[in-house]
Protein backbone atom coordinates (compact mmCIF):
# COMPACT_ATOMS: atom_id res chain seq x y z
CA UNK A 1 0.00 0.00 0.00
CA UNK A 2 1.19 3.53 -0.89
CA UNK A 3 0.69 6.39 1.28
CA UNK A 4 0.37 9.92 -0.48
CA UNK A 5 2.70 12.63 1.02
CA UNK A 6 3.66 15.69 -0.53
CA UNK A 7 0.61 15.65 -2.91
CA UNK A 8 -1.92 14.61 -0.33
CA UNK A 9 -5.12 17.05 0.33
CA UNK A 10 -4.03 19.13 3.31
CA UNK A 11 -7.71 19.70 4.25
CA UNK A 12 -10.61 18.46 2.05
CA UNK A 13 -12.73 21.37 0.12
CA UNK A 14 -15.72 20.85 -1.95
CA UNK A 15 -15.84 18.12 -4.44
CA UNK A 16 -14.72 20.76 -7.35
CA UNK A 17 -12.02 21.40 -5.61
CA UNK A 18 -10.94 18.32 -4.49
CA UNK A 19 -11.38 17.79 -8.12
CA UNK A 20 -9.28 20.31 -9.46
CA UNK A 21 -6.65 19.77 -7.10
CA UNK A 22 -5.42 16.04 -8.99
CA UNK A 23 -6.17 17.64 -12.09
CA UNK A 24 -3.03 20.08 -11.36
CA UNK A 25 -1.38 17.22 -9.67
CA UNK A 26 -1.87 14.14 -11.90
CA UNK A 27 -3.52 15.60 -14.96
CA UNK A 28 -2.52 12.22 -16.67
CA UNK A 29 -4.24 9.92 -14.25
CA UNK A 30 -7.31 7.89 -15.22
CA UNK A 31 -10.42 9.40 -13.39
CA UNK A 32 -13.07 7.95 -15.00
CA UNK A 33 -13.77 4.23 -16.96
CA UNK A 34 -16.60 3.66 -18.76
CA UNK A 35 -17.46 -0.11 -19.80
CA UNK A 36 -18.41 -0.36 -23.47
CA UNK A 37 -18.91 -4.54 -23.77
CA UNK A 38 -15.07 -5.86 -23.57
CA UNK A 39 -13.49 -2.39 -23.39
CA UNK A 40 -13.14 0.82 -21.75
CA UNK A 41 -13.60 4.54 -23.09
CA UNK A 42 -11.19 6.06 -20.22
CA UNK A 43 -11.31 9.69 -18.92
CA UNK A 44 -8.05 11.01 -17.54
CA UNK A 45 -8.44 14.00 -15.05
CA UNK A 46 -6.97 16.51 -17.80
CA UNK A 47 -9.35 15.02 -20.31
CA UNK A 48 -12.41 15.59 -17.86
CA UNK A 49 -11.18 19.15 -17.03
CA UNK A 50 -11.53 20.57 -20.46
CA UNK A 51 -15.31 18.54 -20.91
CA UNK A 52 -16.50 20.02 -17.54
CA UNK A 53 -14.67 23.61 -18.71
CA UNK A 54 -16.69 23.37 -21.62
CA UNK A 55 -19.91 22.31 -20.08
CA UNK A 56 -19.80 24.93 -17.75
CA UNK A 57 -19.35 27.59 -20.23
CA UNK A 58 -22.72 26.16 -21.79
CA UNK A 59 -24.22 26.25 -18.88
CA UNK A 60 -23.29 29.71 -17.62
CA UNK A 61 -24.94 31.06 -21.12
CA UNK A 62 -28.22 29.05 -20.28
CA UNK A 63 -28.63 30.66 -16.60
CA UNK A 64 -30.71 33.75 -16.28
CA UNK A 65 -28.62 35.16 -13.33
CA UNK A 66 -32.30 36.71 -11.76
CA UNK A 67 -33.16 32.88 -11.34
CA UNK A 68 -31.92 30.32 -9.01
CA UNK A 69 -29.00 28.47 -10.55
CA UNK A 70 -29.99 25.07 -10.46
CA UNK A 71 -29.45 22.68 -12.82
CA UNK A 72 -31.34 18.99 -12.80
CA UNK A 73 -29.31 16.33 -13.96
CA UNK A 74 -31.38 12.64 -15.14
CA UNK A 75 -29.51 9.82 -16.07
CA UNK A 76 -28.33 6.36 -15.42
CA UNK A 77 -24.76 5.95 -13.36
CA UNK A 78 -21.91 6.48 -16.10
CA UNK A 79 -19.05 8.64 -16.91
CA UNK A 80 -21.09 11.38 -18.25
CA UNK A 81 -23.29 12.10 -15.06
CA UNK A 82 -20.13 12.83 -12.84
CA UNK A 83 -19.14 15.36 -15.58
CA UNK A 84 -22.10 16.67 -15.31
CA UNK A 85 -22.10 17.03 -11.70
CA UNK A 86 -18.55 18.61 -11.63
CA UNK A 87 -19.69 20.99 -14.38
CA UNK A 88 -22.28 22.52 -12.45
CA UNK A 89 -20.57 23.31 -9.47
CA UNK A 90 -17.58 24.47 -11.49
CA UNK A 91 -20.09 27.01 -13.12
CA UNK A 92 -21.09 28.28 -9.45
CA UNK A 93 -24.70 26.61 -9.86
CA UNK A 94 -26.64 24.05 -7.67
CA UNK A 95 -27.11 20.49 -8.74
CA UNK A 96 -30.84 18.62 -8.80
CA UNK A 97 -29.98 15.03 -9.23
CA UNK A 98 -33.03 12.96 -10.05
CA UNK A 99 -33.89 9.23 -10.48
CA UNK A 100 -33.75 7.73 -14.15
CA UNK A 101 -36.61 5.61 -13.29
CA UNK A 102 -38.85 8.20 -12.90
CA UNK A 103 -41.96 8.82 -15.32
CA UNK A 104 -43.11 11.90 -16.66
CA UNK A 105 -45.65 13.08 -13.94
CA UNK A 106 -43.21 12.72 -11.29
CA UNK A 107 -40.41 14.03 -13.20
CA UNK A 108 -42.88 17.46 -14.01
CA UNK A 109 -43.55 17.52 -9.85
CA UNK A 110 -39.58 17.94 -9.03
CA UNK A 111 -38.72 19.44 -11.80
CA UNK A 112 -40.89 22.36 -10.93
CA UNK A 113 -40.79 22.18 -7.32
CA UNK A 114 -36.39 22.43 -7.83
CA UNK A 115 -37.00 25.95 -10.05
CA UNK A 116 -34.49 24.30 -12.29
CA UNK A 117 -33.50 26.18 -15.40
CA UNK A 118 -31.49 23.25 -17.41
CA UNK A 119 -31.74 19.75 -17.37
CA UNK A 120 -28.95 17.37 -18.23
CA UNK A 121 -29.98 14.21 -19.74
CA UNK A 122 -28.10 11.19 -20.73
CA UNK A 123 -28.29 7.20 -20.17
CA UNK A 124 -31.92 6.72 -20.34
CA UNK A 125 -34.48 3.45 -20.69
CA UNK A 126 -37.60 5.75 -21.68
CA UNK A 127 -36.80 8.71 -22.88
CA UNK A 128 -40.09 9.08 -25.10
CA UNK A 129 -42.26 8.95 -21.91
CA UNK A 130 -39.97 10.74 -19.73
CA UNK A 131 -39.61 13.49 -21.79
CA UNK A 132 -43.18 14.63 -21.84
CA UNK A 133 -42.93 15.75 -18.10
CA UNK A 134 -40.11 18.44 -18.78
CA UNK A 135 -41.39 21.92 -19.36
CA UNK A 136 -40.86 23.49 -22.42
CA UNK A 137 -38.77 26.61 -20.92
CA UNK A 138 -36.38 24.25 -19.31
CA UNK A 139 -33.33 24.30 -21.49
CA UNK A 140 -32.18 20.39 -22.25
CA UNK A 141 -28.76 19.57 -22.92
CA UNK A 142 -27.54 15.99 -24.03
CA UNK A 143 -24.87 14.60 -23.27
CA UNK A 144 -23.67 11.01 -25.61
CA UNK A 145 -25.69 8.36 -23.73
CA UNK A 146 -29.08 10.41 -24.09
CA UNK A 147 -31.24 8.84 -26.82
CA UNK A 148 -32.13 12.52 -27.98
CA UNK A 149 -30.00 13.64 -31.06
CA UNK A 150 -31.08 16.90 -31.46
CA UNK A 151 -30.98 19.91 -29.10
CA UNK A 152 -28.00 20.90 -27.12
CA UNK A 153 -25.55 18.21 -27.84
CA UNK A 154 -22.48 17.61 -25.43
CA UNK A 155 -20.58 16.84 -28.43
CA UNK A 156 -21.28 20.87 -30.16
CA UNK A 157 -20.56 22.11 -26.42
CA UNK A 158 -17.34 20.34 -26.53
CA UNK A 159 -16.26 22.53 -29.70
CA UNK A 160 -16.92 25.83 -28.02
CA UNK A 161 -15.23 28.14 -25.73
CA UNK A 162 -14.44 27.05 -22.04
CA UNK A 163 -15.17 28.45 -18.74
CA UNK A 164 -11.17 28.79 -17.47
CA UNK A 165 -11.76 30.16 -13.75
CA UNK A 166 -14.39 27.89 -11.38
CA UNK A 167 -16.93 29.67 -9.78
CA UNK A 168 -17.20 28.31 -6.47
CA UNK A 169 -19.78 28.61 -4.00
CA UNK A 170 -19.85 29.98 -0.53
CA UNK A 171 -19.01 27.45 2.19
CA UNK A 172 -22.16 27.43 3.52
CA UNK A 173 -24.13 27.98 0.29
CA UNK A 174 -26.52 25.45 -0.86
CA UNK A 175 -24.25 22.79 -3.35
CA UNK A 176 -26.52 20.51 -4.38
CA UNK A 177 -30.97 19.41 -3.65
CA UNK A 178 -31.34 15.78 -3.01
CA UNK A 179 -34.99 14.64 -3.40
CA UNK A 180 -36.25 11.88 -1.26
CA UNK A 181 -37.79 9.07 -3.09
CA UNK A 182 -41.10 9.91 -2.47
CA UNK A 183 -42.32 7.06 -0.53
CA UNK A 184 -44.37 8.89 1.78
CA UNK A 185 -45.66 11.20 -0.44
CA UNK A 186 -44.18 13.85 -2.97
CA UNK A 187 -40.47 13.79 -2.80
CA UNK A 188 -39.05 16.55 -0.29
CA UNK A 189 -35.93 18.26 -1.76
CA UNK A 190 -33.24 18.07 0.92
CA UNK A 191 -31.07 21.39 0.54
CA UNK A 192 -27.15 20.12 1.16
CA UNK A 193 -24.50 23.27 1.72
CA UNK A 194 -21.00 22.64 0.78
CA UNK A 195 -19.65 22.83 4.17
CA UNK A 196 -21.80 19.32 5.07
CA UNK A 197 -19.96 17.59 2.36
CA UNK A 198 -16.44 18.73 3.19
CA UNK A 199 -17.28 18.07 6.97
CA UNK A 200 -17.91 14.39 5.80
CA UNK A 201 -15.24 13.88 3.87
CA UNK A 202 -13.20 15.33 6.67
CA UNK A 203 -14.64 12.54 9.51
CA UNK A 204 -14.16 9.80 7.16
CA UNK A 205 -11.04 10.36 5.89
CA UNK A 206 -9.12 7.58 8.19
CA UNK A 207 -11.97 5.31 8.88
CA UNK A 208 -12.33 5.15 5.16
CA UNK A 209 -8.88 5.32 3.94
CA UNK A 210 -8.74 8.14 1.60
CA UNK A 211 -5.09 8.95 2.08
CA UNK A 212 -4.05 5.11 0.80
CA UNK A 213 -3.37 5.15 -3.04
CA UNK A 214 -4.40 4.23 -5.82
CA UNK A 215 -8.13 4.16 -4.51
CA UNK A 216 -10.77 2.26 -7.44
CA UNK A 217 -14.72 2.86 -6.65
CA UNK A 218 -17.35 1.21 -8.45
CA UNK A 219 -20.39 3.17 -9.46
CA UNK A 220 -23.83 1.40 -9.58
CA UNK A 221 -26.10 2.49 -6.88
CA UNK A 222 -28.06 5.50 -7.72
CA UNK A 223 -25.70 8.47 -8.05
CA UNK A 224 -28.71 10.73 -7.47
CA UNK A 225 -29.12 9.09 -4.24
CA UNK A 226 -26.51 10.60 -1.74
CA UNK A 227 -25.17 7.34 -0.18
CA UNK A 228 -23.53 6.53 -3.76
CA UNK A 229 -22.39 10.05 -4.49
CA UNK A 230 -21.25 10.29 -1.17
CA UNK A 231 -18.79 7.17 -1.35
CA UNK A 232 -18.35 7.28 -4.89
CA UNK A 233 -18.02 10.19 -6.39
CA UNK A 234 -16.85 12.51 -3.60
CA UNK A 235 -14.53 10.00 -1.97
CA UNK A 236 -12.86 9.34 -5.34
CA UNK A 237 -12.71 13.56 -6.04
CA UNK A 238 -11.04 13.73 -2.70
CA UNK A 239 -8.67 10.41 -2.74
CA UNK A 240 -7.69 11.34 -6.60
CA UNK A 241 -8.68 7.61 -7.32
CA UNK A 242 -10.41 6.29 -9.86
CA UNK A 243 -14.69 5.38 -10.82
CA UNK A 244 -15.43 2.68 -12.62
CA UNK A 245 -18.99 1.97 -13.75
CA UNK A 246 -21.32 -1.29 -14.38
CA UNK A 247 -23.09 -0.90 -17.86
CA UNK A 248 -26.05 -2.95 -17.08
CA UNK A 249 -27.35 -4.99 -14.80
CA UNK A 250 -26.65 -7.78 -16.85
CA UNK A 251 -22.88 -7.18 -16.88
CA UNK A 252 -23.16 -5.96 -12.92
CA UNK A 253 -20.38 -8.91 -11.73
CA UNK A 254 -18.43 -9.10 -15.16
CA UNK A 255 -17.81 -5.31 -14.50
CA UNK A 256 -17.07 -5.89 -11.02
CA UNK A 257 -14.57 -8.25 -11.65
CA UNK A 258 -13.11 -5.91 -14.10
CA UNK A 259 -12.83 -3.01 -11.45
CA UNK A 260 -11.58 -5.03 -8.80
CA UNK A 261 -12.12 -1.91 -6.61
CA UNK A 262 -10.57 -0.87 -3.28
CA UNK A 263 -13.73 0.40 -2.11
CA UNK A 264 -17.06 -0.97 -2.43
CA UNK A 265 -21.05 -0.23 -0.61
CA UNK A 266 -22.66 -2.98 -0.46
CA UNK A 267 -26.66 -2.95 -0.12
CA UNK A 268 -28.14 -6.12 1.56
CA UNK A 269 -29.46 -7.69 -1.74
CA UNK A 270 -25.77 -7.21 -3.08
CA UNK A 271 -24.61 -9.60 -0.24
CA UNK A 272 -28.00 -11.85 -0.68
CA UNK A 273 -27.04 -12.56 -4.36
CA UNK A 274 -23.06 -12.85 -3.48
CA UNK A 275 -24.50 -15.30 -1.07
CA UNK A 276 -27.26 -17.11 -3.72
CA UNK A 277 -24.01 -17.46 -6.20
CA UNK A 278 -21.45 -19.26 -3.92
CA UNK A 279 -24.19 -21.69 -2.64
CA UNK A 280 -25.15 -22.03 -6.06
CA UNK A 281 -21.89 -22.84 -6.90
CA UNK A 282 -21.22 -25.52 -4.24
CA UNK A 283 -24.39 -27.08 -4.23
CA UNK A 284 -25.32 -25.40 -0.80
CA UNK A 285 -24.88 -24.61 2.80
CA UNK A 286 -23.55 -27.55 4.02
CA UNK A 287 -20.59 -28.10 1.72
CA UNK A 288 -19.60 -24.48 2.05
CA UNK A 289 -19.77 -24.90 6.30
CA UNK A 290 -17.45 -28.21 5.64
CA UNK A 291 -14.92 -25.77 3.76
CA UNK A 292 -15.14 -23.03 6.29
CA UNK A 293 -13.91 -25.45 8.56
CA UNK A 294 -10.80 -26.03 7.00
CA UNK A 295 -7.88 -24.09 7.36
CA UNK A 296 -6.09 -24.78 4.25
CA UNK A 297 -8.79 -25.07 2.05
CA UNK A 298 -10.78 -22.52 3.44
CA UNK A 299 -8.27 -19.50 3.06
CA UNK A 300 -7.79 -21.01 -0.98
CA UNK A 301 -11.09 -20.48 -1.26
CA UNK A 302 -11.54 -17.05 0.46
CA UNK A 303 -9.23 -16.04 -2.74
CA UNK A 304 -10.16 -17.45 -5.31
CA UNK A 305 -13.97 -16.65 -4.73
CA UNK A 306 -13.29 -13.16 -4.22
CA UNK A 307 -10.99 -12.34 -6.87
CA UNK A 308 -13.98 -14.00 -9.39
CA UNK A 309 -15.97 -11.78 -7.34
CA UNK A 310 -14.57 -8.53 -8.00
CA UNK A 311 -13.61 -8.01 -4.12
CA UNK A 312 -9.90 -9.45 -3.83
CA UNK A 313 -8.84 -6.28 -3.38
CA UNK A 314 -11.22 -5.38 -0.50
CA UNK A 315 -12.00 -6.42 2.91
CA UNK A 316 -14.45 -5.88 5.67
CA UNK A 317 -13.94 -2.38 7.24
CA UNK A 318 -17.13 -2.98 10.04
CA UNK A 319 -14.85 -6.29 11.31
CA UNK A 320 -11.30 -5.72 11.33
CA UNK A 321 -9.88 -8.86 12.86
CA UNK A 322 -10.92 -10.19 8.88
CA UNK A 323 -7.41 -8.80 7.16
CA UNK A 324 -8.24 -10.32 4.00
CA UNK A 325 -11.41 -9.84 1.62
CA UNK A 326 -12.33 -13.70 2.60
CA UNK A 327 -13.94 -12.23 5.32
CA UNK A 328 -16.93 -11.32 3.61
CA UNK A 329 -17.39 -15.26 2.87
CA UNK A 330 -17.70 -15.96 6.36
CA UNK A 331 -20.51 -13.09 6.15
CA UNK A 332 -22.35 -13.89 3.80
CA UNK A 333 -22.46 -17.43 5.06
CA UNK A 334 -23.40 -16.69 8.09
CA UNK A 335 -25.88 -14.03 8.06
CA UNK A 336 -27.01 -13.86 4.07
CA UNK A 337 -25.80 -9.95 4.27
CA UNK A 338 -24.56 -8.40 7.69
CA UNK A 339 -25.46 -4.65 7.05
CA UNK A 340 -27.47 -2.28 6.13
CA UNK A 341 -25.00 -0.98 3.99
CA UNK A 342 -21.28 -2.56 3.51
CA UNK A 343 -18.20 -0.79 3.09
CA UNK A 344 -15.37 -2.31 1.71
CA UNK A 345 -11.98 -1.12 0.98
CA UNK A 346 -8.56 -2.39 0.34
Amino acid sequence: MIFLNENMIKKYKSPIENFLHWAQERPEALFLRQPIGKTFQDYTYAECLDQIQALAHELKQQLDPNKPAHVGILSKNCAHWILSDLAVAYAGAVSVPFYPTLNAEQLNQVLVHSDCQCLIVGKLDDWAGISKGIPKEIACIHTPDSPEKSGILWSEILKGKRLKKAEILDDDAVFTIVYTSGTTGNPKGVMIPQKSVRMALEAARSIAFLDEFPTRFISYLPLCHIAERNFVEFACTASGGCIYFVESIEQFAYNLAQAQPTHFLGVPRIWLKFQEGILKKLGGQSRLDVILRIPIINNLFKKIHTKQIGLRKSHDLFDRSSSHAGGFIEMVSIHGYAYSGGLWND
